[in-house]
């Protein structure tokens, strides 16, 4: 008895040792900050201090260079020097690497603080959540390649960093005109994501319409009491905001297009709102797809 109580005792306390050591532990492999700039880095560095007061202020990277960090390790048994380099790796994801693009360095200091503050102004106040950017890499010119040749492009939303091409931004004075390249930007970095987003949601806004896409209106003409090719007004009534055309209802990505282009590009004197007003499908559909542009991270200007 006295062997199995002794037992018990010397369990225990080990137990209670290797909880103690545990609480110990540390996080091994952390992965070092290398987008990150010290109020040290900023003396006698004027860019470096742009970047400080940049994340200081939006709690977002600013970049200006590819390679975070490039310093020696140790050596080899040669003596050779052993050099660690950590890169942004844009086109880098889970699955894959890639080597399809190329930038320009945006040098000149009175460029950079022009970027940014176009960054500050017409990019940041519009994301947040999955959408806000952890870096921004600002550059004077920017390619990704199409096939056999190289493409201008305008950004590119890697997973660590949105590369921005400012080029256009810098020669640019008219502030409506800055507002609409922001603009496009925005339409085009939705559009490239929004196939990965709520796929239930989507289905709700496609339900309205699913029935029709891409059938012959004389296939619903009889059932819809229509006697000929539909008016505006009855395609309304459906949920369809891209009127008549041809023999066929519209393409489940065509109705889609039409309400993105709704969302972003109105021009009308009144709003979407007001003037649709009295086709509930059709508000229905542009408040679902307000909601998830704007439950995933975008901010529309409420005002507008």
């Amino acid at each position: 008895m006295k062997i199995k109580i002794i037992y018990w005792i010397w369990l225990g306390a080990m137990m209670l040792a290797s909880c103690d050591k545990e609480d110990d532990l540390t996080p091994s492999g952390e992965r070092e900050d290398y987008f990150s700039v010290s109020a040290s880095d900023t003396i006698g560095d004027p860019e470096a201090a742009l970047r400080y007061r940049f994340y200081s202020c939006n709690k977002v990277h600013l970049l200006f260079n590819d390679t975070l960090q490039h310093e020696q390790r140790g050596t080899y048994a040669d003596g050779t020097p052993y050099w660690f380099t950590e890169v942004i790796d844009l086109p880098y994801t889970i699955e894959s690497t890639g080597s399809g693009l190329r930038f320009l360095y945006l040098t000149d200091l009175e460029d950079q603080k022009k970027g940014a503050e176009f960054v500050e102004k017409y990019i940041l106040p519009h994301v947040s959540g999955e959408m806000r950017p952890y870096s921004v890499f600002l550059v004077e010119k920017l390619e990704q390649k199409k096939g056999s040749k190289w493409k201008i492009i305008d950004y590119y939303a890697g997973r660590r960093c949105l590369a921005v091409n400012v080029a256009s931004i810098l020669e640019m004075d008219d502030e409506e005109e800055i507002a609409e390249w922001s603009t496009d930007l925005f339409y085009d970095m939705i559009i490239s994501k929004i196939n990965s987003w709520d796929k239930e949601a989507l289905e709700e806004f496609y339900a309205f319409c699913a029935p029709y896409y891409d059938e012959y209106y004389t296939t619903y003409a009889e059932e819809l009491g229509w006697s000929k090719k539909p008016t505006n007004e009855q395609l309304l009534e459906l949920g369809f905001i891209g009127g008549p055309s041809g023999s066929f209802f519209e393409e489940q990505e065509e109705d889609f297009e039409n309400y993105m282009d709704a969302l972003f590009y109105w021009e009308e004197d009144e709003p979407f709102e007001e003037y649709y007003a009295g086709y509930a499908k059709v508000l229905r559909k542009y408040e679902i797809l307000r909601n998830i542009i704007e439950d995933h991270g975008y901010k529309f200007n409420r005002g507008e």
